[in-house]
């Protein structure tokens, strides 16, 4: 009777630890990326969780089909290592910061058993751009817009107006214009910071001001 309660716990048990592996194993990393999007990063900036996303699937493609509780230190190194290859130290510290910010989110929820990006290393450092254009330069680059059409001509001149990204440029909505155009409100889910941003042209856009883009963006 000892020997038959001991078989059968050894079979619920072995029985259990098959099903948990099955469960594990359809865990992915794409299926994994996929949840941390629909609920760690629903309260996000729109931009981050888009970039964050993207950077994954474009950057680690080779983990994703992959159990995401299977993937180990090596592994996650040697993917860290090819983009730095392909795409640049800069791309491979900023997909390593999403992968670690992935599992790590995934770890608190026991999906995971460790976080292998936990101790990748990556080379290189982020550094402050402090270049600008001066006045003859900027006046070049205004001049070289009227070459580029109506579409992108006022694009480029609206992100030297403006001083807005170039997403939040290219993300403009008319209903981020007032009726007249003299006022832009960028929403803060758009924008980098999380903040609405204003811009305001002081001399609102009609037959007066002809070279202005919004004007003839109308």
């Amino acid at each position: 009777m000892g020997e038959r309660k001991t078989a059968q716990a050894t079979a619920i048990a072995a029985e259990t630890s098959a099903r948990r592996q099955k469960v594990a194993d359809a865990l992915t990393v794409e299926i994994l990326i996929e949840r941390w999007a629909g609920m760690a990063l629903k309260d996000r900036r729109p931009a981050y969780s888009r970039e964050a996303v993207r950077a994954l699937r474009v950057n680690l493609p080779d983990l994703l089909p992959l159990p995401a509780a299977g993937i180990d230190h090596e592994m996650a190194q040697r993917s860290i290592d090819a983009v730095a290859l392909d795409r640049g130290e800069t791309m491979a510290r900023r997909s390593h910061a999403y992968a670690r910010a992935l599992y790590g989110w995934a770890m608190k929820r026991r999906l995971v058993p460790t976080n292998p990006f936990a101790e990748v290393h990556t080379e290189g450092r982020e550094v402050s751009r402090d270049r600008a254009l001066s006045d003859a330069e900027l006046r070049e680059v205004w001049q070289a817009t009227a070459s580029l059409g109506l579409l992108f001509g006022s694009y480029f001149r609206i992100l030297i107006l403006t001083l807005q990204r170039r997403s939040e440029v290219a993300g403009m909505r008319w209903s981020e214009l007032s009726p007249d155009l003299s006022t832009w409100t960028v929403p803060a889910q758009r924008s980098k910071n999380g903040r609405a941003h204003r811009c305001i042209c002081r001399s609102p856009p009609g037959p007066s001001c002809p070279p202005c883009p919004a004007y003839h963006l109308r």
